[in-house]
C-alpha cells in the first residue's frame, strides 16, 4: 500500500470535483497546449483510485480509461515531467493508441496541488513529432502552472465554504442557547403576580427584564431565519437523490458496459436536497470497486436511501455485487490499508486504495462503513453518512 498514492487520491476527492463539468472551464488550456506543442492530442487528466478521467481535451472528447492502461499513470509518479517515444517504449509500443491510432511521441507534466500532491497531468501526444524544443517545454509548463492555480483556487474555495458553514452552525447554536433562558424570563410576567407581592421596585425590574427578553427573542428569531436562508443560498452545494443517481450512471456506465455488467441504481422518491460534498468520490469508489471485481455478465446494484429514523438523519449508500467476494482476513487488510494489490476479473490492476479511502473519509465525516461478503458469492457494502 502506497501512502503517497492514498494521500493523492484523498486530496483529489477533497476537491469534490464534478469531472464532467470541468470541460467548459479547462478546455481552453488543453487547446492551447496542443497548439504550443503542435500535436494532435492534448489532454488534462485526473487520476483517482481506479480511473483516469479526461476532464479536458483539444479534440473535445471527455472520456475515461482504467488507470493502469494510461501513460499518465507514469507521469504522476514523476517530479517534473515524463517524456517517451511511445513506439519505442516496451511498455506502450503494442498499445492501441500506438498500433491503431499511430501516436509516437508523449510528453506529460504532473499537476500538483500546493506544489506537493500530484492529482493528474497535462499531456500532449503526437503522430509525427519526435521531440519538443526548449521554448515549447517552457510554455507547456506555464500552462500547467495555470491549471494548478485553478485547482488550488478550488481547494481554497472549499476551505472557505467549510469555514462559513461552521460559522453558520456556531451562530445557530448561540442563538438557540440564548433563546432558551430568555424564553424562561419572558414567562415570568405570566407566572408571577407582582401586585400581590407588593414589591413595586421588583415589578418594575421584572417588567424591564421581560421587555428586554422579548426583544432578544425577536432578535434571535431574526438571526435564525437569516442564517437558514444563507445556508440554503449555495444551491450547487446540495443535490437530490435523483440528481446523484443520474450523475453516477453518467460516470460509471462506461466502466460497466465493456464488461457486460448490469449497473442498477435505485433511490428513494424524495425531493429532499442533501449536501453533495464528497458524495461522488465516495459512492464512485464503491461502484468502481464492485465493477472491477465482478465478472462479465454480472450485476452491480446501488441503492440510495435517506434514513429519517436515524439521529441524525443519514444518507445510506448501499452497493452490492455478485462478484468474486472477499475473504474475512482480506476485508480487514483492505480497510486498514495493508492489503496487496489484487487483479480484477478482467485483468484490471487493483491498487488497494478504494475501500480504505471510503472508510477513512466516511468516518471523518461522522459516518459508518460496513462490509459483508462471502468468497464466490459477492459483496455488500454499506456507507451511512450524517446529513444536515
Amino acid at each position: 500500500m502506497n501512502d503517497k498514492d492514498f494521500n493523492r487520491v484523498s486530496a483529489l476527492a477533497g476537491l469534490d470535483l464534478d469531472y464532467t463539468a470541468l470541460k467548459s472551464e479547462l478546455n481552453s488550456y488543453s487547446i492551447l497546449a496542443a497548439k504550443v506543442a503542435g500535436t494532435e492530442l492534448s489532454e488534462i487528466n485526473l487520476l483517482d483510485s481506479y480511473t483516469q478521467w479526461t476532464v479536458a481535451s483539444a479534440s473535445g472528447n471527455d472520456n475515461q480509461k482504467p488507470r493502469e492502461s494510461a501513460v499518465c499513470n507514469y507521469t504522476i509518479k514523476e517530479e517534473n515531467a515524463f517524456e517517451t517515444r511511445l513506439d519505442l517504449d516496451e511498455r506502450f509500443k503494442n498499445s492501441p493508441y500506438v498500433l491503431k491510432e499511430g501516436f509516437k511521441f508523449y510528453y506529460g507534466i504532473p499537476l500538483k496541488l500546493k506544489n506537493s500532491i500530484t492529482l493528474g497531468s497535462l499531456c500532449v501526444a503526437g503522430k509525427n513529432l519526435e521531440h519538443l524544443d526548449t521554448t515549447q517545454v517552457e510554455q507547456l509548463h506555464l500552462i500547467a502552472q495555470q491549471i494548478e492555480q485553478y485547482l488550488s483556487l478550488k481547494h481554497e474555495l472549499n476551505i472557505v465554504e467549510e469555514q462559513l458553514k461552521q460559522q453558520h452552525l456556531i451562530t445557530r447554536r448561540l442563538a438557540h442557547d440564548i433563546r432558551s433562558p430568555l424564553s424562561g424570563i419572558a414567562q415570568l410576567k405570566t407566572e408571577q403576580d407582582f401586585k400581590a407581592m407588593e414589591r413595586e421596585d421588583l415589578e418594575l425590574y421584572l417588567s424591564a427584564a421581560v421587555a428586554s427578553a422579548a426583544a432578544m427573542l425577536t432578535l434571535t428569531d431574526d438571526i435564525l431565519s437569516k442564517d437558514t436562508a444563507s445556508l440554503n443560498t449555495n444551491a450547487s452545494a446540495y443535490v437530490s437523490l435523483t440528481e446523484l443517481r443520474t450523475k453516477l450512471y453518467e460516470l460509471y456506465t462506461p466502466q460497466a458496459t465493456p464488461k457486460n455488467i448490469e449497473l442498477q441504481i435505485d433511490c428513494d422518491a424524495t425531493s429532499v436536497k442533501i449536501p453533495r460534498k464528497n458524495l461522488l468520490p465516495l459512492a464512485g469508489n464503491l461502484i468502481a470497486n464492485a465493477i472491477k471485481f465482478t465478472p462479465s455478465g454480472g450485476k452491480v446494484s446501488v441503492a440510495l436511501h435517506i434514513l429519517k429514523d436515524q439521529d441524525p438523519t443519514r444518507l445510506e449508500i448501499q452497493v452490492e455485487d455478485n462478484g468474486v467476494g472477499i475473504a474475512p482476513q482480506t476485508i480487514e487488510a483492505l480497510t486498514s490499508g495493508t492489503a496487496r494489490a489484487q487483479t480484477g476479473t478482467a485483468g484490471e490492476t487493483g491498487y488497494g486504495l478504494g475501500l480504505r479511502f471510503v472508510k477513512e473519509l466516511g468516518e471523518r465525516q461522522g459516518g459508518t462503513f460496513t462490509i459483508t461478503s462471502k468468497e464466490g458469492l459477492g459483496t455488500k457494502v454499506f456507507l451511512r453518512l450524517p446529513i444536515d
